[in-house]
């Protein structure tokens, strides 16, 4: 429906509560409950604080009109999950071990984080199932609501690992399929179940996964492969010389070689050999989506949301162990679940102390942004993807205890992006995280009488260190 100014300012005198000083220069636009305001030249406090502004649009909700000063309207979360949209966004980008999780749970409410926040510290993998934070302080602390994203299982998404392993496997054992068979055990089973990728996890379905079943799945495929007349090393010779004659291409490792030549070779096996692994690869699909059933529920739609509570006695489900499994970073969910979302009240510390202007804001963590490593090209890579989200803010966290090269290449990668964000009116953040642990080395490194640093050494050589920084 199409407003006039006139039609307009008179559906908002309508709205209880509404206080608002507008001057509209366009026409604006009214879908269902939502209002949008385009080239609004003066806006009320509140529509400017509490509203996504860009371009000079602002979006914001009905109910918002509701609010009064000391009054605050609390919220359902899935209500408040409703309005994520006239949010604004922040996207955190970060490699691994900057301390981006850390920012990120430092934000979630006391009540929720303790189910969270498992996997942060030192070097630990945290989740890699994409997660968006929606805050607002409205939703009771003890309340939360997950919207969970699913995709259909796809075999590739592990094929992958397990024939890149078997590879390395049967050119160890001179391309004889039984040597092969014997050698896969409990040990080599694990490294194909947690590989060192991360790229999922498998670990804890390994008593339905077993070397057994997998000898059984993959060995009529080796027999195929080590039987067929051009044999593996005779293709593995060929194509070393291939490349050698080539100087223009870069130079290929072995075990890259290997690799290449079996999966080669494990295509050109008849379809028929090969069906009792793609059967295995997909029982091990419906075991994940069996799990995750019994955690939520079979009664999961696209786009369903879930209300629950972090208390057990409450008029929401309990809702500890769903937290807990879907954010255990050894789990296996990644490999159906697309993306998260989990709305809750922020930290009381971050709160604000307007009371008619509520703390709401999304934080977008997303994966391939959580495990980076450290590489010039990943982080422009990131930076990307993160652009792509349309945010309003993204903040870059990079670990001052990483080498001076390191640092470089994201400051690098920093700049390439720059111009990027600055035409997309995107702010880019970047923060130093563990400042604390390099001034902790810096003093410990000073003449001081004692081993352990006493408050006295932070005295004497504090600021010192901090310039040091």
């Amino acid at each position: 429906m199409i407003f006039t100014r006139r039609e307009f300012k008179k559906t908002l005198s309508e709205v209880k509560n509404a206080e608002p000083s507008l001057i509209i220069t366009r026409i604006s636009v009214c879908v269902k409950d939502w209002i949008l305001i385009d080239s609004c030249a003066y806006m009320h406090s509140f529509f400017l604080q509490n509203s996504l502004v860009g371009n000079h649009i602002c979006i914001f909700h009905k109910e918002d009109f509701n609010m009064k000063k000391g009054n605050k309207k609390m919220l359902r979360p899935a209500e408040a999950m409703k309005r994520i949209k006239s949010a604004a966004t922040i996207v955190a980008v970060g490699p691994s071990s900057s301390g981006k999780s850390t920012l990120i749970y430092a934000l979630v409410n006391h009540r929720v984080v303790v189910f969270i926040s498992r996997g942060i510290g030192d070097k630990s993998q945290t989740t890699i199932i994409p997660c968006t934070f929606l805050f607002d302080e409205r939703i009771e602390p003890r309340h939360f609501a997950l919207a969970i994203k699913t995709r259909r299982f796809t075999a590739k998404d592990i094929s992958t690992e397990f024939r890149d392993q078997l590879a390395i496997l049967f050119a160890s054992n001179s391309a004889c399929a039984d040597d092969t068979l014997d050698s896969i055990d409990s040990l080599w089973m694990n490294r194909v179940l947690e590989p060192d990728s991360a790229s999922y996890h498998l670990g804890c379905l390994k008593t339905e996964i077993t070397a057994d079943k997998l000898k059984d799945a993959v060995q009529s495929i080796l027999k195929a492969i080590e039987e067929m007349e051009d044999s593996f090393e005779q293709r593995v010779n060929r194509k070393k010389a291939e490349l050698k004659k080539n100087p223009l291409k870069e130079k290929a490792k072995i075990t890259d070689i290997r690799r290449m030549i079996f999966n080669e070779m494990w295509e050109e096996v008849e379809p028929e050999l090969t069906q009792e692994y793609t059967s295995l690869l997909n029982e091990i699909g419906e075991s994940v989506k069996r799990k995750l059933y019994a955690l939520v529920g079979e009664d999961m739609d696209e786009g369903s949301v879930y209300e629950y509570s972090t208390d057990e006695s409450d008029e929401y489900p309990y809702g500890g162990v769903v937290l807990e499994e879907l954010f255990d970073p050894d789990k296996p969910y990644s490999l159906i679940v697309d993306e998260m979302t989990l709305t809750c009240c922020p930290r009381e510390e971050i709160l604000s102390d307007d009371d008619e202007i509520p703390v709401r804001f999304c934080l977008r963590d997303t994966m391939g942004l959580t495990q980076l490593d450290t590489e010039d090209s990943t982080i422009k890579n990131a930076l990307d993807i993160a652009l792509n989200c349309s945010p309003d803010s993204i903040l870059l966290l990079i670990n001052l205890e990483e080498r001076d090269d390191v640092i470089s290449k994201s400051i690098d990668a920093i700049s390439a992006k720059f111009k990027r964000a600055k035409e997309m009116d995107v702010p880019l953040n970047v923060f130093y995280t563990k400042a604390d642990k390099i001034i902790d080395n810096l003093i410990y490194k000073k003449n001081r009488k004692t081993v352990d640093i006493k408050q006295q050494d932070y005295n004497d050589h504090i600021e010192e260190a901090i310039e040091d920084v």
